[in-house]
């Protein structure tokens, strides 16, 4: 197996250049550093990320936490993630909780012991005792998605009551006012969030809150099903359902589509998140679209920053980026026929 000595013999210089070449550690002349990069290539070698990483005291590793890696709207921040990281020389460690709080403490423990550089998460619904000691430690931390209800911690998502607000007053606008509400975990940032933008809506609009209306899910496929299904034969019967994440959305189509009913003939549809399938759904699929791809990499330029220059004192940021309403087909009969002559 090649080893630095190699390297170093063959260009002429000290294993000390090689390894402050390797780790830029060390100013080195252009000149020696071509020498360098030359035995390198042409010896096919490849240096021990361990070692390195004991020479900087930094293990060049990240810590990815995910609630649900099966979800594509964490599919697309891990995309953003990886593509800031991987710029920089780091490796990514993913982890998925399931939501499952036990799992997710089991998970900070290991990202400790491998001794990850900094902390990426979107934390599940119960507060964390691990992530708290793991700030306390001063382990670089940043959040997507959704906060903490107890621990404070820089975050980087949407602005969602207002992305909310935005999508029920759509749907108000289109001539529906009993709209059926499907929830996703209860003490997820995101839920309470999204509910408080829709009522916002339903009070500018004198429209009186149906509790029959509103069912509270997990914010999984099933659970988008089994909602919509409730909400179909509540006696309240919507005309309109708001699905707050994108996997519910699909399992609310599904019921929709079980009971024999159209979309939107029959009954309108709006989810939040946009993905590749919404646009080659039939109706396509009016959603609050949310930046993920953009929301990895501002998450990821953040903790690079508090891995490089420390964390700053004072109140953790809460960085919200725009989430956009785009209008297709879901909603109403003249939104589908405008959508089509757009088209």
């Amino acid at each position: 197996m090649t080893s630095i000595r190699d390297v170093a013999k063959l260009a002429g210089v000290s294993t000390a250049t090689v390894s402050h070449i390797l780790n830029g550690t060390r100013f080195v002349t252009d000149e020696t550093r071509k020498k360098v990069m030359d035995a390198i290539d042409e010896l096919d070698y490849y240096p021990s990320k361990v070692a390195q990483g004991l020479a900087r005291n930094k293990s060049q590793t990240i810590g990815i936490v995910f609630s649900d890696i099966a979800n594509p709207h964490f599919t697309q921040i891990f995309k953003g993630i990886e593509k800031f990281f991987s710029d920089q020389g780091y490796d990514l460690i993913l982890a998925n909780t399931s939501e499952n709080p036990r799992t997710q403490e089991t998970v900070l423990a290991s990202m400790l012991a491998r001794g990850v550089d900094g902390l990426i998460m979107a934390p599940s619904a119960q507060p964390s005792e691990r992530l708290r000691n793991l700030k306390e430690r001063g382990l670089p931390i940043v959040l997507v998605d959704r906060g903490d209800s107890e621990i404070d911690l820089p975050l980087v998502g949407v602005n969602n009551p207002l992305a909310a607000y935005q999508a029920a007053c759509h749907l108000i606008g289109d001539g529906h006012n009993r709209i059926g509400l499907i929830l996703g975990l209860k003490n997820i940032s995101t839920t309470g969030e999204r509910l408080a933008g829709f009522s916002q809506a339903y009070a500018e609009n004198n429209i009186p809150r149906d509790p029959d209306l509103v069912y509270w899910g997990d914010s999984s496929l099933e659970s988008g099903y089994q909602g919509a299904m409730a909400l179909l034969r509540s006696k309240s019967h919507p005309t309109a359902i708001f699905c707050t994440n994108n996997l519910m959305t699909m399992g609310a189509l599904h019921a929709i589509r079980e009971c024999g009913l159209d979309c939107p003939h029959d009954i309108g549809v709006v989810g939040f998140d946009d993905h590749f399938w919404a646009d080659i759904f039939t109706p396509p699929l009016t959603v609050v679209a949310q930046p993920t791809f953009e929301i990895g990499r501002v998450a990821s330029e953040l903790l690079h920053g508090y891995i490089v220059d420390g964390i700053p004192a004072g109140t953790p940021p809460r960085i919200n980026l725009d989430a956009n309403l785009i209008v297709r087909g879901s909603c109403s009969l003249n939104c589908y026929q405008q959508y089509i002559t757009r088209r």
